[in-house]
């Protein structure tokens, strides 16, 4: 509602500056509120005019400097004249009129006395009675060239007057037609107004006159016989006379009483009306257009237009139209249509101009949303007001959604944020939206995307899975029901995370080597770590087996520990920034075999000659253990050069026992289990036992 007001004082208020040079005469600025004036100015208060940027305040300003802010809801209409009591019309030079209603009609009470056309140019006033009855245009006098006469009758105007262009009645004022007389005529014999109440005939003279200077007449009927009881309609036709177009001679004043019509009978000739002292009908005449009469003016009704079919209809226009019928007896100034989405639209809302006049017209209506219902009506604007034509309604044709693409932010190595704005739906249901992008231009839905909820408004995106120092190119996105909509296409790098290579391994032994690598660029940070990385599968990361380094700034080194012996690992150098952790190419090596792990078990069974022994391969070294057992000697570490006393049991690791055999009573033995692989031989702990005495078996 505020909008429309505000559009509507934006209106008026052109219109006042248009009419700005034409109110010299007139000294001051109303304000009109609810019918009422609300603040008036004096002209020489301000020098301009203007409304505030939100259009929600009119500024009178004075030498740059605001004088005054009225806001829109306090303006209902502007006007440079002052207000007029209820029933009262003013003409263009500030004449004031008082109407009377008559039947459907509504009259003025009082004959014109304007100098000026509607327009504001000057009626040539001409005294001159040769000039007068030559004159082919335009002209008034007053009887006798008396101004006192024109103050009481009015003015006398020839038909040139009448049928001039520029309009001699008020605004939202005519002269009346003959078919508008006759309809006064049919009223008034209908409703019982003859002078001796019958209801049928013209003999209601009387009832249009006024109740005084009018001449004496015995004739019953007659507006000059018995005054008093003139005028029962409140008409007040006063016997002004009238003037002669052959002579310019003024005649019948307080005799006659002429009005003139605004329809022509020949190129020479036009109709008047007229009532005369001593009869008691409504006389209707034809007589030279250039006669000076009065002019008795009518009220003119809005126009009457019809709206046309709606077609061509597209996603942002549509086409339509009207027909101007009739002007309501005052010029149709703009026609056109206009429309809204609520129903009801007027010419405050958003409207087209056409032209002016009767007569047909086309209208194209632009700057619509797509998929949106639209009420639209013809209009046609005279000085009464606007006429509406039938309502109409049409939807435009719904298009994919315009959306905007954000700057993106929030840029990292792999992660960066975007997101957009639906600019509209395309009048149906956003469904998803989000962005998408690619490594290369005008990425769609069918790359990369994300889905950031469904509707209008603002949303966010999180981009993921990104690849470092890498160009991305990304839009906004948004679909509905008929398509996928994107914004204008944004370009982005993301970080670059180091560079590093990995140098060979060397100085590999069963359980250590020695790697390193090269840092070819820090990236967009500054090194946190760098190091090695390890595994026996491929691809190894820093989740894995790591060392770090902290030796140099370029190249660096690590060794690798705890490894296991013959085993193949994977390596690759690293380096971190606060962006990521890059790696560099694998390489792969494999440790070195070694000796053989076996444990020696304990000695069990033991007699003064036999035993039981054993051990277990724990780990092969790397190589196939070929040979396990134990060996034995009185002397302490025994090995298996002690060749007499070994025994050879199986292959491989594992478990396995032995028969020590061969012993002497009473003797003190050393144990250990060994086992052979390539590498050689390794030996468990050492295990010592006693043998028994020897048992003997008397008889």
């Amino acid at each position: 509602m505020q909008h429309s007001n505000m559009k509507r004082i934006y209106f008026l208020l052109l219109i006042l500056m248009v009419s700005l040079t034409k109110v010299l005469s007139n000294d001051s600025i109303y304000v009109y509120k609810n019918g009422t004036v609300n603040t008036r100015f004096s002209i020489f208060q301000f020098d301009s005019l203007s409304m505030t940027n939100q259009l929600d305040s009119l500024r009178f300003t004075k030498n740059g400097a605001i004088i005054s802010k009225l806001p829109v809801s306090a303006i209902d209409s502007i006007s440079f004249v002052p207000p007029l009591p209820a029933g009262t019309i003013r003409d263009v030079d500030g004449n004031i009129y008082t109407s009377v209603k008559i039947g459907t009609q509504t009259w003025l009470v009082q004959n014109l006395r304007t100098t000026r056309y509607r327009n504001g140019d000057l009626i040539p006033n001409i005294t001159d009675n040769g000039a007068w009855a030559s004159t082919k245009t335009g002209a008034y006098s007053m009887y006798d060239n008396n101004p006192a006469n024109g103050a009481v009758y009015g003015y006398l105007y020839n038909w040139y007057a009448v049928n001039d262009r520029r309009n001699i009645a008020p605004a939202g004022w005519h002269v009346p037609t003959q078919e508008e007389w006759l309809t006064l005529e049919n009223y008034l014999s209908a409703n019982g107004f003859n002078f001796d109440g019958t209801r049928s005939g013209n003999k209601f003279a009387k009832t249009l006159a006024s109740r005084t200077l009018w001449k004496g007449s015995s004739t019953p009927g007659g507006p000059g016989n018995n005054m008093s009881v003139n005028n029962s309609t409140n008409f007040t036709g006063l016997p002004g006379g009238g003037r002669y177009g052959t002579t310019g001679v003024f005649f019948s004043q307080s005799e006659a009483a002429f009005w003139w019509t605004r329809e022509e009978s020949t190129d020479i000739e036009a109709y008047y009306r007229g009532l005369f002292y001593g009869y008691s009908f409504f006389s209707n005449f034809v007589s030279s257009k250039n006669l000076g009469f009065g002019i008795r003016c009518i009220k003119s009704d809005l126009a009457t237009v019809t709206t046309g079919q709606i077609d061509s209809v597209t996603t942002q226009s549509a086409v339509s139209g009207g027909t101007v019928t009739a002007d309501g007896h005052d010029a149709v100034t703009h026609a056109g249509v206009c429309w809204n989405t609520t129903g009801s639209p007027t010419i405050y809302d958003h409207a087209t101009v056409n032209g002016s006049g009767i007569g047909s017209f086309k209208s194209k209506i632009t700057n619509l949303k797509p998929g949106t219902t639209y009420y639209l009506r013809a209009y046609a604007s005279n000085s009464v007001g606007t006429a509406y034509g039938p309502e109409l309604t049409f939807t435009t044709i719904a298009v994919a959604p315009s959306v905007t693409t954000d700057s993106v932010s929030g840029i990292r190595s792999t992660v960066a944020t975007g997101g957009g704005k639906i600019v509209t739906d395309g009048g149906a249901a956003i469904t998803a939206r989000g962005v998408c992008w690619s490594t290369t231009e005008n990425p769609t839905v069918a790359d990369h995307f994300t889905t950031d909820g469904s509707g209008a408004g603002d949303f966010t995106s999180a981009m993921t899975g990104l690849q470092p120092a890498t160009v991305y190119y990304v839009r906004a996105y948004a679909t509905n029901e008929k398509g996928t909509g994107y914004g204008a296409q944004r370009m982005f790098k993301t970080l670059d995370i180091p560079t590093v290579t990995t140098v060979e391994i060397t100085e590999i032994t069963d359980s250590t080597a020695q790697g390193g690598g090269t840092i070819v660029s820090t990236g967009d940070a500054e090194i946190t770590a760098k190091g090695l990385c390890w595994s026996t599968s491929d691809n190894p990361t820093i989740a894995d087996s790591v060392t770090e380094s902290v030796e140099g700034n370029e190249s660096f080194t690590a060794t690798l520990t705890k490894l296991a012996p013959a085993t193949t690992y994977y390596v690759r150098a690293y380096a971190s920034n606060s962006e990521g952790t890059a790696y560099g190419e694998v390489v792969s090596f494999t440790t070195l075999a070694s000796l053989p792990t076996v444990t020696t078990s304990s000695i069990t069974a033991v007699t003064d000659s036999t035993a039981t022994g054993g051990g277990e391969v724990v780990s092969d070294g790397g190589a196939e253990v070929t040979v396990r057992g134990i060996c034995w000697s009185t002397s302490a570490a025994p090995t298996i050069n002690d060749n007499t006393n070994v025994t050879t049991d199986g292959t491989g690791t594992g478990v396995f026992s032995s028969a020590l055999t061969g012993l002497l009573p009473e003797t003190t033995y050393y144990v250990r289990a060994y086992s052979i692989n390539s590498i050689g031989t390794a030996y468990g702990q050492e295990m010592m036992f006693v043998t028994p005495k020897k048992t003997t078996t008397e008889e």
